[in-house]
């Protein structure tokens, strides 16, 4: 199966970085470490969540959305995508 999204090696690098961000919490918490340190590093792996999740939503609507719209399936793609930014809206 030929694999039509573009994000792929983007996403795969920033979520391995995000797995080594969140064992490095984990170390934190076993060595004791500063809460306050422990907080920072969890708000930034927060951020690099949601950046993430931007990168898969502006190919869904590159691709996804249009090829929805141009098959004239509109009103289920539209739904879809509202969906999609209530499930992205949850993030925060």
């Amino acid at each position: 199966m030929v694999n039509k999204h573009q994000y792929n090696e983007a996403v795969l690098s920033r979520l391995s970085r995000i797995e080594g961000q969140i064992r490095g919490i984990k170390a934190m918490v076993e060595n004791g470490r500063d809460c306050e340190d422990i907080f920072m590093q969890i708000s930034a792996v927060g951020s690099a969540i949601t950046n993430v999740s931007l990168l898969i939503v502006e190919d869904h609507i590159e691709h996804c959305v249009k090829a929805g719209i141009d098959s004239g399936d509109t009103q289920a793609t539209l739904d879809n995508l509202v969906d999609l930014f209530r499930q992205f809206a949850k993030l925060k």
